[in-house]
This record gives structure tokens, C-alpha cells and sequence, in this order.
């Protein structure tokens, strides 16, 4: 009886692991057991798919000396690429590709032990500019020099009070090119089409156009994430386009119209001047926020840190950078109160800029989720410029603080976007005390949504877990800077 029973559990225990292995597999599909033999596979095509830009479906006949049932399929987990199998045959279908990028996928095709893969690409979408500009004439416009945009990393060509062309030194930064560039939208409204933009040249990190048929590619933005797409271009750097109802070209056009571009600059109620720069979508203010009126002309006192307690924060005021007088405004701006970004006043500080319509930048997220996202200007931002890019925000020629928990690599400081931010520090505590932390190596600046809240740049105490030297952090009892936004209203949306 013993002996039986040894018998029946040891038989048992090779039925069980012959079930086990019969469904063993590389991407958990059931696979018969070894067939004792060589396996002949042969697929047909063999090697790679191509598919137009069209939704369409292709076979892959698989042939081999197994049975039909010894044959497993699995793709890549995408979206757009599926698969099906039906005897012998594997049929692959993709959908529309609606991105002006080429994509691609991998079929896995497994009979027994033997693996085959195809390839699957797809074409991108044809760049089309649809005619629906309202621009009745021909324009030329002669580029600006790169050492132009020293002014502004914007220019605008102007026909009267019709805006033609905003003409951009910017930061493109996705997975198919990080570069900056200088790309020119048509004029749309206040702002431009940012979904179909001509990239007249590229240019690297020393500042050298790039000389090889890599130009006259396309960007077309997408509002909504902040994202793009690029089309490569083939041609040598263009120093003129042209401008028509079709859009943007280095096409020559008869019966033209001259355009000379120039700095696009804004001011504010009290007369200062600032440089503007585009990153991603949005506008930015090029330089800090220092006027001393909000937008109804109410006036913000403009303080040293001893008459701080008369002011708490309560009462609006403005203060130096750093607690000093000397430094130039137009680089630094000035340090304000969280009553400046307080109730009504939030509105009130975006109208101060009286060319164009602003606001007082948004911002949001976690230092213990992380920060990059699309909900807000501030998180766009950050989202756009990369995971741990600081550094392409800040400018080059200041001693940033780095290291600690924070994580921050100083090294990493290039200010590629032109964002330009530099170190001002911020003002602690203003009802109780008059020191500044940060001074020389970093920058503090509010946001909007009313509860003065804002971010601590090269902060070395403590990060947000995506954007290193970052920190989200109540500054209700503080002063910092401030960074406006313009706001775009996009007529276009093809």
C-alpha cells in the first residue's frame, strides 16, 4: 500500500510539471510542449511592415512544419498597433497616425521554442499648411541676426496694427530634437499660430547656425500639452522668408511687401521695458517684474527692509533684490510682499503690463509627487524643459547653490531657454525680521491662485522628485519675485 501510494504522488508530480512547462513563455501565451523535432519557420514578409500614414491592415503568413495551433502571437503594447491570429495567418492593423512623427512596433511570432519578429513602421503625418490666414498680401521679411535677440527672444513684423509674423529664438525640447532655434509663426491676434512654425536655422550651445541641410524644418504645437511635433528640414539656414495667406516659406514670392522685424518689448504703468521669450506655448516676461504701480495706477510703495513692519503683509510693497539699492531693476527686478499677489491685486499686477494682456504666472504640484505637468504655467514649464532641467532656466553668469538634498547641479546651468532667470534671494519673514536667504545663489517667485505660494530655485534643502534644486513652498510672510505670463487667445486650432 506504500508502495502504491509512492507511485500515484510521484505521478502526480510529473503530471503537474508537465502541465507547468507546457504553459511556460517568454510573454505568458500557452505554448505546446517540444515537438521531438526541428522547427521550420519561415514569415512572409520577414522582416518589417511599412504602412502610410492611413489607418490600414497587412497579413504575415506564417509557414512552418508544426500544427497552426503551435503558433503564438504578441505586439508591443501600443495603441495604434494590434494584432490577431487566425490559422496560419497574423493580421496586423494600425490606425490613423495623426502626429507629424513616423512611429514603429515590434510582432513577436513564437512557434515552440523558435522566436521570429517584424517590424512594424508607420509613416508620419504629411505636413499640409491649410490657406486660411488673413493676410491678403505678400511679405518678405529679412531675418534678425542672432545677436539680435539679445534684446528679445522675440521679434515681430508688423504691417500697421496688424501683427504678420512673431520671429522667435527658442528652446525646442522633445524626444526628436532638444535645440534652440529661431522659428517664425504668422501673426495671429495678440499672440501667433504656434501650430505651424518654420524653422528658419537651428543653432547649438556656442551660438553657431547650423550649416547643414537641417533647416526649413517645422514645429507644430500642441496647446493643450505643451508638446510638439518636428518635421525635419533639408534645407541650408534661411535668412528670409515669406508670408502669404499659405503660411510661412523660403520660397520666393512675386509683388511683395518689405517687413523689417523689431525686438518685441512690452512696458509697464511705471515706464519700465522687458524683453519677452517663448518656451513651449506660452509667453513669458524676459526679465523680473519692478513696477511700482499695479494696472488701475494704485501705487506700490517701494521700500527698504527697515520700514518692513510698517508695511507686514497687509500693505503692497515692492523692495531691492538682495536688500540692494545698486543693482540694475531691469535685471533683477524688484522683491514684493505677498499682499501684491493677494486678492485682487493678482489681477491688478498682470495688468501693470499695459501692452498686451498678462497675468501673474500659475503654478502648482508636490514636493513629494513632483511638479512637471500641464495644469499651470509654472508646471508646463517645468514639464517642458525635462526632468532635472533647471539649469536651462537660469542664467549663466551667477553663482548658483547646488548639492545638499536638494541635488542640484550647478554644472547644468546653460539658461538655453532664455528665461534668464538670476539670483535675487528672497526676503524671510518680513513682519519679523529683514534678512535675505538666497541672495547670491538663488531665486524665489510667487504664484498666482491666491494663496502665495511659489517655488525656491537651486533650492539645496529639499527637492521636488522630478525638477532637482526645485521647491514648492508657502511664501506668505515673504517677498519674492514675480514672472508674468501673457495671455493667448489662439484663433487656430487646426
Amino acid at each position: 500500500m506504500k508502495i502504491k501510494n509512492i507511485i500515484l504522488n510521484w505521478t502526480s508530480f510529473l503530471v503537474i510539471a508537465l502541465m507547468l512547462s507546457a504553459c511556460e513563455d517568454d510573454y505568458s501565451v500557452k505554448v505546446s510542449p517540444g515537438p521531438g523535432k526541428d522547427v521550420n519557420v519561415t514569415l512572409s514578409p520577414g522582416e518589417t511592415i511599412s504602412f502610410t500614414e492611413e489607418a490600414n491592415s497587412a497579413d504575415i503568413t506564417v509557414m512552418t512544419n508544426m500544427p497552426d495551433s503551435t503558433i503564438t502571437v504578441a505586439s508591443a503594447d501600443t495603441s495604434w498597433c494590434k494584432v490577431s491570429l487566425a490559422s496560419n495567418i497574423v493580421k496586423v492593423s494600425c490606425k490613423q497616425n495623426m502626429k507629424y512623427v513616423s512611429r514603429s512596433a515590434f510582432v513577436t511570432i513564437k512557434v515552440f521554442s523558435v522566436i521570429k519578429k517584424v517590424e512594424v513602421v508607420q509613416d508620419a503625418k504629411t505636413y499640409v499648411s491649410d490657406p486660411d490666414y488673413p493676410i491678403t498680401k505678400n511679405y518678405k521679411i529679412a531675418l534678425p541676426s542672432l545677436a539680435d535677440f539679445s534684446t528679445s527672444k522675440i521679434f515681430k513684423a508688423m504691417d500697421g496694427d496688424q501683427k504678420i509674423a512673431e520671429i522667435c529664438l527658442e528652446y525646442l525640447n522633445n524626444s526628436s530634437i532638444t535645440s534652440r532655434a529661431v522659428v517664425v509663426y504668422v501673426g495671429e491676434g495678440g499672440a501667433a499660430d504656434y501650430k505651424n512654425g518654420f524653422v528658419a536655422y537651428l543653432v547649438d550651445n556656442n551660438n553657431n547656425i547650423s550649416t547643414g541641410s537641417v533647416n526649413g524644418g517645422r514645429v507644430i504645437f500642441d496647446y493643450v500639452n505643451n508638446t510638439f511635433d518636428y518635421v525635419a528640414g533639408t534645407s541650408n539656414a534661411v535668412g528670409t522668408v515669406y508670408i502669404n495667406g499659405y503660411g510661412v516659406s523660403k520660397d520666393e514670392l512675386a509683388d511683395v511687401v518689405e517687413l523689417t522685424p523689431a525686438p518685441y518689448t512690452v512696458r509697464d504703468i511705471s515706464g519700465n521695458v522687458y524683453p519677452v521669450v517663448k518656451i513651449g506655448c506660452e509667453v513669458w516676461l524676459g526679465s523680473n517684474l519692478c513696477t511700482t504701480k499695479f494696472g488701475d495706477g494704485t501705487v506700490i510703495d517701494l521700500i527698504a527692509s527697515a520700514n518692513f513692519t510698517s508695511y507686514n503683509n497687509t500693505v503692497p510693497f515692492a523692495t531691492y533684490a538682495r536688500g540692494d539699492a545698486t543693482l540694475d531693476k531691469s535685471v533683477f527686478g524688484y522683491l514684493y510682499n505677498s499682499a501684491v499677489v493677494k486678492g485682487d491685486n493678482e489681477a491688478l499686477i498682470g495688468s501693470s503690463i499695459i501692452d498686451g494682456n498678462w497675468r501673474l504666472s500659475t503654478g502648482g504640484g508636490s514636493n513629494s509627487t513632483g511638479i512637471n505637468g500641464i495644469a499651470t504655467d509654472w508646471q508646463r514649464l517645468f514639464k517642458y524643459v525635462g526632468n532635472d532641467q533647471l539649469g536651462t532656466l537660469l542664467s549663466t553668469s551667477y553663482t548658483w547653490g547646488g548639492g545638499g538634498a536638494g541635488g542640484f547641479d550647478i554644472q547644468t546651468v546653460s539658461n538655453l531657454t532664455g528665461m534668464s532667470i538670476v539670483t535675487t534671494g528672497e526676503y524671510y519673514d518680513v513682519s519679523n525680521y529683514e534678512f535675505v536667504i538666497g541672495g547670491d545663489s538663488q531665486a524665489f517667485f510667487f504664484y498666482g491662485g491666491g494663496g502665495a505660494n511659489g517655488y525656491n530655485l537651486a533650492e539645496a534643502d529639499g527637492k521636488a522628485p522630478d525638477q532637482a534644486g526645485v521647491r514648492e513652498w508657502p511664501h506668505g510672510s515673504d517677498a519674492c519675485a514675480i514672472r508674468l505670463v501673457r495671455i493667448d487667445t489662439h484663433a487656430s486650432e487646426k
